[in-house]
């Protein structure tokens, strides 16, 4: 019995940091320069704005679905301004490959003028560094996204699933609006050949791109995209691929990604529930 009230004070400690309370977005500041890229100065910013490009493949039995997607970085901004762009997307471009797969409530489409929530269930990311102005992202219905003129692109920081949920809704006439929020980790590239979530591999220490400090931080990913950016193309007529459908994302679309740490209430929760299971294992001991 014991065991399994440790266990649910584990569970309950993990599924609190999946459900973490946020507080403002961090200021962060980069340089683009410290790697190599050609920068005019640094990036003082509190958020990323992207576009994003995706493949969603969805299991219409089942409602599980796999993703393989591209977030092309196309701005920053400090609260809602416009922060200088330093260069980005003229001399260098830096964009996010990921992979992620989970579940919806119900076996997806949704019907028109109705809505599917679900969750993630792993999500793993890479950030690269390109030395050219721009790249190029092709979709393919069932298959990944294929990246053009990045020249010689390399991996800056990565990351994996803390948290996170979706929404999947059908206007009243035509397209879907899928909506999705995430919360991953944020791991620095610090040496040639250290492997990403991925599995692309660094190819040296970039841990000078983050002049200020990215210790006990997460990225939390915020995005949409309207019906008429989406395209779904339904299961096929029999065969192995019958009771898939596949949805593609064209990048115009809105997301934003910031900086975050945990509350200070949520830490000393946490702190305190892993107190709690040093002195029940304490205890134990002593019996």
């Amino acid at each position: 019995m014991r065991l399994l009230s440790q266990a649910a004070v584990s569970g309950a400690l993990i599924a609190g940091w999946c459900q973490v309370a946020l507080a403002d977005p961090l200021p962060f500041e980069w340089s683009p320069s410290n790697v190599g890229l050609t920068a005019t100065g640094n990036v003082n910013a509190t958020a990323l704005t992207m576009l994003h490009y995706a493949d969603i493949t969805i299991n219409t039995h089942t409602g599980r679905f796999t993703e393989n997607g591209v977030l092309a970085i196309s701005g920053f901004l400090n609260g809602s301004v416009a922060a200088p762009p330093n260069g980005l997307n003229t001399t260098y471009n830096l964009y996010f490959t990921f992979q992620d797969t989970g579940y919806q409530t119900q076996s997806p489409p949704p019907n028109s003028g109705a809505s599917a929530t679900g969750a993630f269930t792993t999500l793993n990311y890479t950030v690269w560094a390109s030395p050219t102005s721009g790249i190029t992202v092709g979709l393919v219905p069932g298959s990944t996204p294929t990246i053009t003129g990045q020249g010689s692109a390399f991996p800056l920081f990565y990351g994996s699933l803390i948290g996170g949920a979706l929404t999947l809704t059908a206007p009243v006439s035509g397209g879907y609006s899928p909506s999705a929020n995430a919360d991953v980790t944020v791991t620095p590239c610090t040496a040639s050949g250290q492997t990403t979530t991925t599995g692309a591999t660094c190819t040296g220490n970039e841990a000078s791109f983050f002049v200020s400090s990215i210790a006990d931080q997460f990225l939390t990913f915020n995005l949409s995209a309207g019906a008429d950016v989406t395209t779904l193309t339904p299961p096929g007529p029999g065969g192995t691929g019958s009771q898939y459908a596949w949805l593609d994302i064209n990048a115009g679309t809105g997301g934003n990604a910031s900086f975050q740490t945990p509350e200070p209430g949520t830490l000393m929760l946490l702190a305190s529930g892993v107190l709690g299971l040093g002195v029940v294992g304490s205890r134990r001991k002593r019996a």
